[in-house]
């Protein structure tokens, strides 16, 4: 099968053929503003996701972490996306409030994520684009049904190193991988800061928004963060339950020491400065 990722590294090819000392052209900006992101869910057995490490974990062995891979909707096998599998192992622990925190955050204006897109050439097919996701601040304005007003301006948090990704749209979807960012976390009586990279995009333009999913990577330690949502005498036990599901970037010994993660994402129209 001709996967997206060949795809990505034909795109890089065509635009280091093209002008080795450009991006993707001089094309069209546009940013979107995140206003809705949860934890891809299984749905009669099937996850959105990607496969992240180029492994098809049909059986489990030493390099995959002795654990399966997750098959996706259109019947793509390799997905990787450990975090919603552990979510819903961990029904009944402080840890299900984990897609209502992340919702939360974004309402109280702590997490800010935008999909920076530039070098847009043509909208539904473009070899080459300059994806990068970026951590914004600002004063949030909110409509009467409590939901993100779009069309706002908001600004790059100062601290926010920039990475991007080349890409390319293909039937109107835009595909990208290599992007970094984190996750803010605003649990009202604390704030987790989980950095996720390796990630890969996929979403889709309609009616002037983007709608897709992400997935990536985190680092097993910065994931141990959510233990801090359990109350006295569950720490051991959502640490021991996160070992667990560890499915990444496994060590000499083959103890995995990261962890998958697929989202489903909503976004809206907005302006970075």
């Amino acid at each position: 099968m001709y996967s997206h990722f060949h795809s990505f590294l034909a795109c890089i090819a065509l635009c280091i053929s093209c002008n080795p000392d450009a991006l993707c052209g001089n094309g069209e900006e546009k940013s979107f503003l995140i206003n809705s992101i949860k934890p891809s869910a299984f749905i009669e057995g099937r996850i959105n996701g990607f496969d992240l490490d180029g492994l098809v974990s049909e059986q489990p062995l030493p390099e995959n972490c002795f654990l399966y891979d997750a098959v996706d909707h259109e019947g793509n096998t390799g997905i990787d996306n450990a975090l919603s599998t552990m979510l819903v192992d961990l029904e009944g622990t402080e840890l299900e409030m984990f897609p209502q925190y992340i919702e939360y955050s974004i309402q109280q204006g702590t997490f800010l994520t935008m999909i920076h897109i530039t070098g847009i050439d043509d909208p539904v097919s473009d070899d080459c684009v300059e994806v990068e996701l970026v951590l914004v601040e600002g004063d949030v304005l909110i409509g009467g049904d409590e939901n993100i007003l779009d069309g706002q301006t908001l600004y790059r948090k100062t601290a926010e190193q920039r990475t991007s990704s080349q890409a390319f749209i293909s039937d109107g979807i835009l595909h990208a991988e290599g992007l970094r960012t984190s996750l803010l976390i605003d649990g009202e009586d604390f704030l987790l800061d989980i950095p996720i990279h390796n990630i890969a995009l996929r979403g889709a333009f309609k009616d002037g928004k983007l709608q897709g999913h992400l997935g990536g990577v985190s680092d097993i330690n910065d994931l141990l963060v959510l233990s801090q949502i359990a109350y006295a005498g569950f720490f051991s036990f959502l640490q021991d339950r996160m070992y667990q599901h560890a499915d990444m970037n496994p060590d000499a010994n083959g103890v995995c020491q990261g962890i998958s993660s697929g989202f489903d994402f909503d976004s809206i129209n907005a302006h970075l400065r």
